[in-house]
C-alpha cells in the first residue's frame, strides 16, 4: 500500500529561526531518514516544499480564475514536504511518521493514496 506523509511545521517559529549550522543537521537527519526508507525499498518519492510564502492559491471566481497570495490554509503549521512510501499496512506507516524528523517539532498526516481498481480479467 502507498501513503503519504504530509509534513507540517511552523516554518516561522521552527526553520526561519535555526542558524545555518543547525538548519544543515536538520536537513542531515531528514536525508538519513530518506535514505533509511530507501534501504528497506519503501521509499517511493520525497519533495521538500519552497517556504509557505511562495504559494498561491487558484480559485474559481465566476468563470475565471482568481489567483491568490499564499497558502490555501492559515494554519499555525504549514505544509513543508511530503514523503510517498510504500509498506505493508497503515501500522507500518504510523510507525514510519513516528520516525520521521518532523514528528519531533510540527505534524505528519499520513494518508492511503488512492490505488486504481484492478483491470477486468
Amino acid at each position: 500500500m502507498r501513503y503519504i506523509l504530509l509534513l507540517y511545521q511552523d516554518e516561522t517559529g521552527f526553520w526561519f529561526r535555526l542558524s545555518d549550522a543547525e538548519r544543515a543537521a536538520e536537513g542531515a537527519r531528514y536525508e538519513a531518514f530518506a535514505r533509511a526508507l530507501g534501504e528497506v525499498g519503501q521509499l517511493v518519492a520525497a519533495e521538500r516544499f519552497e517556504p509557505y510564502y511562495t504559494a498561491r492559491t487558484v480559485r474559481r471566481a465566476g468563470d475565471r480564475p482568481a489567483v491568490g497570495e499564499g497558502a490555501y490554509a492559515d494554519t499555525p503549521e504549514q505544509l513543508g514536504g511530503t514523503f510517498i512510501i510504500e509498506v505493508a499496512d497503515e501500522e507500518e506507516a504510523l510507525a514510519w511518521a513516528a520516525r520521521c524528523p518532523t514528528f519531533g517539532h510540527g505534524v505528519v498526516e499520513i494518508r492511503r493514496l488512492w490505488q486504481p481498481p484492478a483491470a477486468p480479467p
